[in-house]
């Protein structure tokens, strides 16, 4: 098994979510979590790739999105702060 889904996963979940998530993003999890399989799938990774190497990436995705909410409350807080 190489790492092949998870730089995938990650690279979409980059270009696809950026660095500032909208609320919709967060409403439409099952749609992203779809669209991901899907792109993956054009690229010769099954979901079984996908959950052994990162696991649920319904789960994973809500991860990413909180983090990136939350890098950007922070960032917001930062610049509010000067």
């Amino acid at each position: 098994m190489t790492a092949k889904a998870t730089i995938f996963v990650q690279d979409w979940v980059q270009e696809n979510l950026g660095q500032r998530p909208s609320s919709e993003e967060f409403e439409s999890i099952p749609a992203l979590v779809r669209r991901c399989l899907h792109e993956a799938a054009s690229e010769g990774i099954s979901e079984d790739e996908i959950e052994d190497e990162i696991g649920d990436l319904t789960a994973f995705m809500k991860e990413a999105i909180a983090s990136a909410t939350q890098a950007e409350t922070s960032d917001t807080e930062d610049d509010n702060e000067e």
